[in-house]
């Protein structure tokens, strides 16, 4: 359980206030508020910020016994903030700080206590400069985010301190121009620098700096070319460990019909292991950057009540990134194979349906066995209902089929049993700016671990009360 990191996004209301209360199940207590207004001419921000705390539950397995609930209070405050200079030219500025302490299994201590808690805090610092045209549009952003984690267990002397600090920078330019023949392409390219440190201290022993600078270069055509079919193609280049790596997506769509449209997409990838994956507690400095290739059919059909898609892919994966067994490590082969169904169904009289399922076939080619929590099926399916006209309601039921995981204990492998949650959401306007939510999640009461050894929350309800006033 923990704090939810929120990024504004400025509307085009001139101005707007929010607040928020509300209370639920383990004691859980939440305040929040924002306001977003164009305090001049042309300068729009939007200020937000908020508390929240629970007494938790225990996130040790029920089979294990004996420990009490994790409880977690948090606070966050954010600023976002748009100046426009004129038609074409605009600044952005987003700051983001939250801070969430845990008491590890000691809920009815004292948060102040600083040896029964973890502590982690998270700073985020961005600043864009875009200029637009009728054609072309071009930009140049920078962020910057410091985080710190500490972890200190009072029944024993071991004090963990990480503090993760990275900054981004980049150049973007994209021009779009118009053939004779009505064909539309685009053309555009960016420059990204990334510069990571990572402190650790494990058991008060200091485990010192890593640095990592990282340079990337990236380039997008998009043409539309005849009889309704148009082509995708981007071409990235990344810079590891002083060697170059080099990616692609490479796609084309389709309109079939006014209502189907169907796309195929051949794309490679690669991912670098993050300085945490290499050199924190659970770190391995030998891991090396994971590739993919991946191939993807996409079908979907469009009608004014019925948005339904189905999707093909398969993807082999080299040096999988996996955490297991304590650490971090390579998988060398894997593959991932499946489909995917996606439907949204709406009704005249205020009846929707949304429905997502999943099958994949996750496959370590080293052990011929599934890889780690990745279960075959996978489903959800969603009802909304406005049963009057200020009374909104949504069902949802989540499925997740069996999966492999690591038993907690043993460290052989072993297969969980799948498990099914049913959520409720009700919403009731009580005036026009006033509502009152009420969320009862896991309505059930199934017992179920999503990871072996961690229980999940039972049948657990919150109550909220909004109120919005745009002028």
């Amino acid at each position: 359980m923990g704090g939810v990191i929120r990024i504004w996004t400025l509307s085009h209301d001139r101005e707007n206030i929010h607040a928020e209360v509300g209370y639920g199940s383990f004691d859980r207590s939440k305040v929040a508020a924002s306001y977003q207004g164009q305090i001049l001419e042309d300068l729009t921000i939007a200020l937000a910020g908020g508390l929240s705390r629970s007494l938790g539950y225990s996130a040790v397995s029920s089979r294990i016994g004996g420990a009490e609930n994790d409880g977690f209070q948090s606070h966050e405050l954010s600023l976002s903030s748009k100046y426009e200079f004129d038609d074409q030219n605009r600044l952005e500025f987003n700051t983001v700080h939250t801070e969430l302490k845990n008491d590890e299994d000691l809920s009815q201590t004292n948060f102040d206590d600083p040896n029964a808690e973890s502590r982690r805090s998270l700073e985020i610092y961005s600043l864009a400069f875009k200029n637009y045209s009728l054609r072309s549009e071009w930009s140049v952003s920078s962020s910057y985010s410091h985080s710190d984690s500490h972890n200190r267990n009072p029944l024993d002397p071991i004090n963990n301190f990480e503090s993760n600090e990275t900054y981004i920078g980049n150049i973007s330019f994209s021009e779009v121009n118009y053939s004779y023949f009505g064909k539309t392409f685009m053309v555009s390219s960016g420059l990204q620098y990334e510069s990571e440190d990572l402190t650790s201290q494990f058991n008060n022993l200091d485990l010192g700096k890593k640095l990592r600078d990282e340079l990337s270069v990236y380039s997008e055509y998009y043409r539309s070319l005849w009889h309704h079919i148009n082509m995708k193609l981007r071409l990235r280049a990344d810079e590891f460990r002083n060697t170059w790596r080099g990616s692609y997506y490479f796609s084309l769509s389709f309109s079939l019909s006014q209502n189907v449209q169907a796309s195929l997409v051949s794309s490679s990838g690669h991912k670098k292991p993050s300085l945490y994956e290499l050199f924190s507690n659970f770190g391995n400095p030998q891991l090396d950057t994971e590739f993919v290739s991946s191939q993807e059919i996409n079908l979907s059909y469009t009608n004014k009540h019925l948005k339904s898609s189905i999707h093909f892919f398969q993807a082999e994966i080299s040096n999988l990134i996996q955490y297991q067994s304590g650490a971090y490590r390579n998988i060398s082969q894997s593959r991932q194979s499946g489909m995917e169904l996606r439907n949204y169904i709406s009704t005249e009289n205020s009846f929707s349906m949304n429905s997502l399922v999943r099958y994949l076939e996750s496959i370590d080619k080293e052990t011929n066995r599934l890889l780690l929590r990745r279960p075959r099926l996978f489903a959800q399916v969603s009802f909304n209902y406005q049963f009057f006209k200020n009374l909104r309601s949504r069902l949802s039921y989540h499925y997740v089929g069996e999966r492999n995981d690591i038993d907690f204990v043993s460290f052989e492998t072993k297969k969980l049993p799948s498990y099914g949650l049913v959520n409720l959401n009700l919403s009731q306007r009580l005036n026009r700016q006033l509502s009152l939510n009420i969320i009862v999640n896991n309505l059930l009461n199934e017992n179920y671990e999503s990871v072996d050894g961690y229980s999940n929350p039972q049948i657990n309800y919150f109550l909220g009360l909004k109120w919005d006033k745009s002028y």
